[in-house]
């Protein structure tokens, strides 16, 4: 048993200071009443006492209600102790014998977790799911168990083998040998994986909790981390910060080497069952995404906690959200886990990089560590590329926000059919243009996320979804000549190749075309240029009037001042409230949205009955193939590309450096396949570095199916791969 500290009340934000206490192999870094924080050897871990998994309460006085004073230590609860222990399963597969080949067997997989250590081995906690749900312990076990330390097996209440006089094992010479033997109740099963057992005192009842390993978001993905708070799906925000600490982990900010915030993550163990199709655990064992951890952008409310938007002012005014929104809902359904909220550039205004204010730009893990995220779902996108222990990253897109972060951390992402996802919980932007998108690194579970995500109920009755049943692929390609080469050789040759492949193995013809020529009769009169005005205008006037003016009243009457907005809300908002924008110019712009999404699914992407669509649309929404900086005087290095995330409104624009308006103004469905890297010399780091290389695929609305399809379909050829995590997304330089 490790004797903690007493547990002690903070504010909504858990924020830590160092504060070690050595007892045994532990040091207590902090103790909260939700929880506490340890660290063994290297590895940092939060234990989630104020949930205990055996009652399936959180117990009033531990009950977590929000901001308050922090308590002094007199006001902290009666010490308690805890052991670390390790949750093993036995199944109609392993049989219904505790011995050392299994527990060896069980072990040698929990290795490649994250969470699990040998650190968790002060007890093993066994449950039986075979036959009679009752197991025996072999002297082979027993002989194991005292090698390794450990002092106590737990078991559930009526899982042992009696043979009516007390023994409990295989044999009749057998004995514990000193191991302590103790019942756990009521009767459940727990997972496999690491927990946390704990108790007041020698006469009360253990208690079982989940146990976090707390990892460094050392790209500054996060506004904070959560934890569940109790079983009725509200959520508890952490900041686990640790100022004074001079040995852990920094972000990669080289300017003002800042400590990193550490975010929970649960082990991933839990998914890995013993007897798959057991249905008598009372988890969550037949849920699809069960162990699968993600990140969400923070505009979508989560219960219990705050909801940013990238804006001090509006979260200072908006209360904790009550509701989780039914998109973010629906995964956590569907057993993943959220792990924290990212950060978005201001009301999911598109900003350059030196235009966050309020909160500090994310870190693109790639390259030299200097590239841009670009757009409003840059936090989402850096977590993918950064953190292997992320699985997908929920974003937003109403104007290229999941699609253009993709493509330069290289990553999967999605912009899903326009009115294919319920929106509602989530901070919007333009009505007529926002969706709900997100990013991953495996191809397969790329199309099983959004696969899934799309036939939960709500979704499965989507008015836009296509419901032929598709039996091959489209059979034509637009290749966009005008748009095409890119201005990398080396980008356009893993291009090539793409298309190449692409046509071959799925029986594809090429068509080269000139976007702008064909579009342009789409446009009006005054071109590409008005036809963005537009776009923004939708974004613009929907922007001020439903969250922009709501939310300077609301701060005026509250604090007697304006709010302040980062540049981009700021300039966005001062044009839609003034005379040059009026509600006739929105419906203007809605009138023309709504004849594009018409006019381009009748004559460039349209229906067949056999593939959904007749064709795709490739193009690049990278850089081509050049590196583009999150410094801004760093884009004038010889070789950088001067795209900005922000086009601004004195700068011509040309369709075909943001063809990425095509499939918002025509509700299309859009995915960022990534293909390779190129090197490119870092002026920076002053070494060559890998660039991410993707490519845009584009095709008719409602057929979100068949384009995941074609990605998967691709994938299962070798022709698209999973990418990595870090400087690089790919270990050689090919597609």
């Amino acid at each position: 048993m490790k004797h903690i500290l007493a547990l002690a009340r903070r504010s909504l934000i858990i924020s830590l200071t160092w504060c070690i206490t050595l007892v045994s192999a532990f040091d207590i870094i902090s103790s909260l009443s939700i929880g506490t924080v340890l660290r063994a050897q290297k590895k940092l871990y939060f234990i989630h006492t104020s949930n205990s998994i055996n009652d399936g309460r959180l117990s009033e006085s531990d009950a977590f209600h929000g901001a308050g004073p922090i308590p002094t230590h007199d006001q902290a609860q009666d010490p308690e102790s805890i052991d670390l222990i390790t949750s093993l399963h036995l199944s109609s597969r392993t049989g219904s014998i505790l011995s050392e080949d299994l527990i060896e067997e069980q072990l040698s997989r929990y290795a490649l977790d994250e969470v699990w250590s040998e650190d968790f081995m002060d007890g093993i906690a066994v449950s039986s799911t075979s036959g009679s749900g009752k197991f025996q312990i072999d002297l082979s076990a027993v002989r194991w168990m005292k090698a390794k330390g450990i002092k106590t097996l737990y078991h559930f209440a009526g899982s042992l083998i009696d043979d009516n006089n007390g023994k409990f094992f295989t044999d009749k010479d057998v004995d514990l040998q000193g191991i302590a033997l103790v019942q756990l109740s009521p009767v459940i099963t727990i997972p496999p994986g690491p927990f946390a057992i704990t108790v007041k005192n020698t006469d009360a009842p253990r208690t079982i909790h989940d146990v976090y390993l707390l990892v460094p978001d050392v790209y500054e993905a996060f506004v904070f981390g959560v934890i569940p708070n109790g079983p009725g799906d509200s959520w508890i925000q952490t900041n686990f910060t640790f100022p004074n600490a001079n040995d852990l982990a920094l972000t990669v900010n080289r300017d003002l080497h800042t400590p990193a915030q550490y975010i929970p993550i649960l082990s991933r163990l839990r998914s890995q069952l013993e007897d798959p199709d057991d249905t008598t655990t009372t988890m969550r064992t037949l849920l699809p995404l069960t162990g699968k951890r993600f990140v969400v952008k923070d505009i979508f409310d989560m219960r219990g906690v705050t909801t940013t938007a990238g804006s001090s002012a509006y979260a200072k005014v908006h209360p904790i959200a009550k509701e989780t929104a039914p998109s973010i809902q629906a995964l956590i359904d569907l057993g993943a886990i959220p792990v924290g909220k990212t950060r978005t550039s201001q009301f999911a205004h598109g900003a350059n990089s030196w235009e966050f204010v309020d909160f500090s730009y994310s870190w693109n893990p790639r390259g030299d560590g200097y590239l841009t995220a670009m757009s409003s779902s840059s936090g989402s996108a850096c977590a993918i590329a950064g953190y292997g222990w992320i699985d997908f990253a929920i974003g937003s897109d109403t104007r290229g926000s999941v699609r253009r972060p993709a493509s330069v951390v290289g990553a999967y992402g999605i912009r899903p059919s326009f009115g294919s996802m319920d929106r509602q919980g989530v901070v919007p932007l333009a009505e007529e243009l926002d969706t709900i998108g997100f990013f991953a690194r495996d191809p397969g579970l790329f199309h099983e996320v959004a696969t899934l995500w799309q036939v939960v109920p709500r979704y499965a009755e989507s008015p836009v979804k296509d419901r032929s049943v598709f039996s091959g692929f489209p059979s034509l390609l637009y290749y966009p000549y005008d748009h095409f080469p890119v201005k990398n050789p080396m980008a356009q040759a893993i291009y090539d190749d793409f298309i190449d492949a692409l046509c071959q193995q799925l029986g594809i013809t090429k068509i080269p075309f000139n976007v702008t020529e064909k579009l342009s009769t789409y446009f009006p009169a005054s071109g590409f240029s008005q036809f963005k005005r537009l776009s923004d205008i939708l974004a613009e006037y929907h922007s001020w009037n439903v969250v922009g003016r709501p939310l300077s009243e609301l701060h005026l009457d509250i604090f007697g001042k304006e709010a302040n907005f980062d540049p981009v809300p700021q300039s966005v908002f001062s044009r839609a409230r003034g005379p040059s924008l009026t509600f006739e110019d929105y419906q203007a712009a809605v009138s023309l949205k709504n004849a594009f999404t018409e006019s381009i699914s009748t004559d460039l992407f349209r229906h067949d009955h056999e593939s959904c669509s007749d064709s795709i649309l490739v193009y690049d929404t990278g850089m081509g193939g050049a590196p583009s900086y999150r410094v801004k005087s760093y884009n004038s290095y010889p070789g950088a590309s001067d795209t900005q995330t922000v086009l601004k409104p004195w700068k011509p624009a040309i369709l075909t450096e943001n063809l990425q308006y095509v499939a918002s103004m025509g509700g299309l469905v859009e995915i960022t396949v990534p293909l390779g890297q190129v090197e490119y010399y870092s002026y920076v780091s002053g070494e060559w570095e890998a660039l991410p290389v993707s490519v845009q695929l584009v095709t008719r609305r409602g057929c979100d199916e068949m384009l995941l399809a074609m990605v998967k379909e691709l994938a299962n050829r070798g022709i698209v791969k999973e990418v990595m995590v870090g400087k690089a997304s790919f270990s050689q330089f090919v597609w």
